[in-house]
């Protein structure tokens, strides 16, 4: 069994994954929401909780 990194993201406003819901970072974290990644349009952050997708 893996080990549980637990985060106290802060803040009022916050982004989620669409899917499951979880918690990714806050509105204060958010550098660009005109960024373009490869896959299309993104959100550009200074930083994100880490996550593992199974």
């Amino acid at each position: 069994m893996g080990r549980f990194f637990l985060d106290h993201i802060g803040g009022t406003c916050l982004f989620s994954c669409a899917t499951c819901d979880t918690i990714l970072t806050n509105h204060s974290e958010l550098i660009s929401t005109s960024f373009t990644g490869t896959t299309g349009r993104a959100f550009h952050f200074t930083m994100v909780s880490p996550v593992i997708v199974y």
